[in-house]
């Protein structure tokens, strides 16, 4: 009996063991061949977000307006939380992003909310902001588009955050491209208070890149962004003011909308939404590098999918779960982790059973990690 049981523990140990912390997805710590994970993550190989059922006031949610991802910023100052998000005008769904998108802040006592919307940042058009403190106190504000307008769209009929059965202002459709910058230049807006106001600002790039930044800032300024653009580049600067060079590519994984940070004990990782983008189940990937972006290795699981447990055991499975950035307390733990979603899938067709419209409804979902 007693070979037995050591045979299946030896067993185990292969099947389920580490060897070192890159067996546990720089998530956690190889100690006596098991993986001791950090409070964030949980499962054999720390590869799973240990989220907590979600609070409905922590969301950002309009009933009337679709909205899409944020990432959290606390202002020490006066110790309020602040967030930056694509909203979509004109009561349009999310699949009018390409045409409506502007950028809006919000604040709230707490980064469990509630919300307050205060105002547009960013005029349309302009889509998927990060905002990050540079060590010189400047806010730097990455996105796409330049608040230089085109063809907006109307869905005031039926006026409810989503479009119409019939339009086409799918991502996928020809209902137009994404404006691109000029030819070398990285488009970014910068303030010096919460409340801005925010002005533009122009960086020298070395490449075509623009596309859904990541940043990173280390403390002394030297800057780190992953784009989409070709299989996730990555560029680097001295400061945010660039100008930006080549740095690498094949960061993150397979997927898009990248979020690019730095873990306590010095490795670098990347959530992102990961394909195949018509599979909600697979939500939000993850991968690591341990040599500051030079390599990457993707985690084989997914870091969570669009199923959310909510306070009191409401079960939702949203059609798409998107643009993943986490907030971190002080000691650089994550604590929350804010998404975009949708409440139906954009990938089906606009049912004609229901009322106008409800397949491209989003908003800003906030969930809190187990910290």
């Amino acid at each position: 009996m007693l070979r037995l049981l050591l045979l299946l523990a030896a067993v185990t140990l292969l099947t389920n063991g580490c060897t070192t912390d890159v067996d546990c997805n720089l998530n956690g710590q190889c100690i006596s061949g098991a993986c001791q994970c950090d409070p964030a993550w949980k499962g054999t190989t720390c590869d799973s977000l240990n989220l907590l059922p979600a609070q409905e006031v922590a969301s950002y949610r309009e009933p009337k307006t679709a909205t899409w991802g944020a990432n959290i910023v606390h202002n020490e100052a006066d110790d309020t939380y602040h967030i930056w998000f694509a909203e979509m005008v004109n009561h349009c769904g999310l699949t009018s992003w390409l045409h409506n998108s502007q950028i809006v802040h919000a604040v709230a006592p707490s980064p469990n909310g509630p919300w307050t919307r205060k105002e547009v940042a960013v005029n349309v058009w302009s889509h998927n902001p990060i905002v990050v403190k540079a060590p010189d106190g400047t806010l730097v504000m990455f996105h796409i588009g330049d608040g230089t307008p085109s063809n907006i769209y109307n869905c005031d009929n039926p006026g409810n955050g989503s479009s119409p059965c019939g339009y086409i202002f799918s991502c996928n459709s020809n209902s137009g491209e994404v404006p691109q910058p000029k030819a070398n230049s990285l488009h970014m807006s910068i303030a010096t208070s919460f409340d801005g106001p925010w002005n533009s600002y122009v960086a020298s790039i070395s490449g075509p890149w623009s596309n859904n930044p990541a940043p990173y800032i280390y403390p002394n300024g030297t800057v780190l962004i992953i784009f989409n653009d070709a299989g996730m580049i990555m560029v680097r600067a001295d400061s945010w003011k660039g100008p930006y060079s080549f740095y690498g590519s094949g960061a993150c994984g397979g997927g898009e909308d990248p979020f690019l940070y730095l873990d306590s004990r010095g490795n670098f990782h990347c959530l992102y939404h990961r394909s195949p983008f018509s599979d909600p189940s697979i939500a939000i990937g993850h991968a690591f590098s341990p040599d500051e972006g030079k390599t990457w290795k993707v985690t084989p699981n997914s870091a969570c999918g669009s199923t959310v447990e909510y306070e009191g055991g409401k079960i939702v499975v949203y059609g798409k779960r998107e643009r993943p950035h986490l907030y971190f307390d002080k000691n650089q733990n994550p604590t929350h982790i804010v998404t975009g979603v949708c409440v139906n899938s954009v990938y089906e067709q606009c049912d004609r059973n229901m009322s106008p419209g409800y397949y491209d409804y989003s908003f800003t979902l906030i969930q809190r990690i187990q910290s």
